[in-house]
């Protein structure tokens, strides 16, 4: 989550696995306060994206592989945000050893930290307009255009070096 501070951000995306939607009220609250919650999909391989990600207030990730590609396990729907590296990515894992993980949840704080950056590179743009800015400069995938399975697409922090806000970013 993406929280409203001095531009600041605080991000903690959420890992509610198991949870149905009457777990949802921590994300209906974080958003009615300004906070971006940023959601995996599932792992799946199906659609449509499992709970968080099928919120329509989170910003749902699916998992590409190296190539560009959905991860074969990514679930995916109209929900479906963008979509980061998730197959194969090195991780800390339980007792303080490394390890690699593939997973939606991994994919997430690619975006995450996309969000973060953008924020804090960006202090005047209110949670819409990040949202707009992010989604306009996003490598697209798949289809042209915002689908089921990429989303926006896969957003890379050269694209918005190169294409600084204007305030007139629409996806």
């Amino acid at each position: 989550a993406i929280g409203p501070g001095h531009s600041g951000a605080t991000t903690t995306p959420p890992s509610w696995r198991g949870a149905s939607l009457d777990g949802a009220k921590p994300s209906h609250l974080a958003t009615s306060k300004g906070v971006i919650v940023v959601a995996a999909n599932g792992n799946r391989g199906v659609s449509p994206p499992s709970f968080p990600g099928i919120m329509n207030e989170t910003v749902g990730v699916g998992a590409i592989d190296r190539n560009g590609d959905k991860a074969n396990f990514s679930q995916f729907g109209p929900t479906t945000q963008y979509a980061a590296p998730g197959v194969l990515i090195p991780s800390l894992c339980i007792g303080n050893r490394e390890c690699v993980m593939s997973g939606t949840s991994m994919a997430t704080p690619h975006i995450v930290g996309v969000l973060v950056c953008l924020d804090l590179a960006n202090a005047g743009l209110t949670n819409p307009e990040l949202l707009n800015y992010a989604a306009v400069y996003a490598t697209d995938l798949g289809e042209p255009g915002h689908d089921h399975y990429y989303g926006h697409g896969a957003p890379k922090l050269k694209q918005y070096l190169d294409n600084p806000p204007d305030g007139n970013e629409e996806p």
